[in-house]
Order: C-alpha cells, then structure tokens, then sequence
C-alpha cells in the first residue's frame, strides 16, 4: 500500500503536486484535486493553498468530479480499515470481547 493511501498527508500533497504539473504521471486536474483535499483534510496547510490556486484552473464540473471521488475514497478507506481491525480479532493482536 503508497503512503498516500495510508492517509500520510505529505505523500498526499506530493501526489497532488505530481497530477497537477503531470510529472511522471498524466497531468490530471481531477486527481490532483483529490490529492490537495486529502492532504488538506489532514491539516496540510500547503495542500490548502494548492487546492484555491488549482479551483481557478478548473471548471465547476471537474472541481464536482474530484469532490465526489474524494467522498467515495474517503468511505472505502474507511470500510478498509474496518476490515483490517476486524481480521486482527481473534488473531492475538486484539483480544475478542
């Protein structure tokens, strides 16, 4: 699993900043989207400033896009991490109640 998907701001800023000016990845206004709002829903106050200054290249239905997958990756990491907590039960790193 990258570090950004393990919710670690910075990679999620660095992510962002990669999608944006299209190094090493496809440039990607969309993704580059998602990555700043995940780093700065972390507090990362860098990605907050990326986020204002990449919304003014984007049009509103790009920026609704990206809204709405952030949304989805946020409940399907959650549903991940459940899912991990639940199989360490009964494995000895937490005991069953």
């Amino acid at each position: 699993m990258h570090a950004s998907e393990l919710g670690y701001a910075r990679a999620q800023l660095d992510l962002g900043y990669l999608y944006e000016q299209g190094k090493g990845v496809p440039m990607d206004h969309v993704a580059a989207y998602m990555g700043y709002k995940a780093a700065a829903d972390r507090g990362e106050q860098r990605a907050t400033a990326a986020l204002k200054s990449l919304s003014s290249l984007m049009t509103d239905a790009q920026i609704k896009q990206a809204t709405a997958a952030t949304a989805k990756l946020k409940i399907s990491a959650f549903i991940a991490s459940e899912d991990r907590r639940s199989d360490s039960v009964g494995s000895g790193l937490i005991p069953p109640r």
